[in-house]
This record gives structure tokens, C-alpha cells and sequence, in this order.
């Protein structure tokens, strides 16, 4: 719901900067570069994610 607000959000703006012919880019600009930004996000919160758990699993002696 947050990514979708924050999309939203920026889709209208450009939206109406193109009508005044000020956009700096286009909407399938915006959309590949959310996505992609999107997804290196979404990788790094995974890695985090695993190597905490392997830490705190090590320190209390479970085995994963």
C-alpha cells in the first residue's frame, strides 16, 4: 500500500508537468525505474534479513 501511495503520488505530478510540457521524463521511464529500484531494495532487505538471522542463530546455538 506504501509503494502504491508513494507511485501514485509521483505518477500524478509527472502527469501534470507533461501537460505543461515541463516533465523531466516519461511515465514508463518512472514505472522501469521504480521497479528496478524497487528490486534492488527488496534484495538488500533480504540479505540483511538472512545475515542477521545467521547471527543471532550462531550466538544462540541453533542450527538452520
Amino acid at each position: 500500500p506504501g509503494e502504491l501511495f508513494v507511485w501514485l503520488g509521483v505518477a500524478t505530478a509527472i502527469t501534470k508537468l507533461a501537460e505543461q510540457g515541463h516533465a523531466p521524463f516519461s511515465l514508463p521511464k518512472l514505472a522501469l525505474a521504480y521497479l528496478l529500484v524497487g528490486l534492488v531494495v527488496n534484495l538488500l532487505k533480504g540479505i540483511v534479513t538472512e545475515k542477521i538471522t545467521m547471527l543471532i542463530a550462531k550466538r544462540d546455538g541453533v542450527a538452520l
